[in-house]
């Protein structure tokens, strides 16, 4: 039961952010759906990068 409920919350947030872009850009919820997964996308990239750097760099002291 808690999956499902975190699972619901999950999308009010996602529907929140994506309604938010929405209106401040003044673009369709399709439009606003492709920014909001660009966003995550360049986020996780970003992630894998720094992960990658950091872990490699640790690898190298021992």
């Amino acid at each position: 039961m808690g999956r499902l409920v975190g699972w619901f919350i999950r999308i009010v947030i996602y529907d929140i952010c994506i309604t938010g872009i929405s209106d401040i850009l003044g673009v369709s919820r399709m439009v606003a759906l492709f920014i909001f997964l660009g966003i995550l996308g360049v986020i996780a990239f970003v992630g894998y990068l720094l992960r990658n750097k950091y872990a490699t760099d640790t690898a190298d002291d021992f």
